[in-house]
């Protein structure tokens, strides 16, 4: 009984969260029908066909499910990232506080370790110790011809 509460209740919650984003035109049915589409393609590898002609549905239609299915749950776990984000900084934070807090003053290496360790893990959360691709081709013909001008 348990488990046919959580389906009904997560697709009664993907319909309001339908309705909230502006898709108030897409009916309860219309939602479970593209989550069988969904399932069917990903879950049972089907085809286009396989799947219109089991759903008696047009190809069409099993396309446009499949794009609209596709683009919620992208979206879907686009948000859950952002709070798993979150949640992360958060707990790092304190690690950072309680690091310092070890340290109390007296420069202890291993509260200090792990406050800074810490925040590395922060920062590559934000992407902020991502590589950034920068274009040396002029500064390096530059580089180059000051160089050259030196005398040996």
């Amino acid at each position: 009984m348990q488990q046919s509460a959580t389906p009904k209740r997560a697709r009664a919650r993907r319909h309001e969260l339908a309705v909230t984003n502006g898709e108030s035109s897409r009916t309860s049915r219309q939602l479970e029908r593209q989550e069988r589409v969904f399932a069917l393609s990903v879950l049972s590898g089907k085809t286009v066909r396989e799947i219109a002609a089991e759903l008696d549905i047009s190809a069409h239609t099993v396309l446009a499910d499949l794009r609209c299915e596709q683009d919620r749950r992208s979206e879907e776990l686009g948000e859950r990232r952002e709070v798993e984000k979150a949640r992360a900084i958060a707990f790092y934070q304190h690690v950072i506080a309680e690091g310092l807090r070890a340290a109390d003053g007296s420069l202890d290496a291993k509260g200090l370790f792990v406050a800074i360790r810490a925040r590395t893990r922060i920062d590559a959360i934000l992407g902020l110790d991502a590589p950034e691709k920068i274009s040396v081709d002029g500064t390096l013909q530059t580089l180059v011809a000051a160089l050259s001008e030196f005398p040996e």
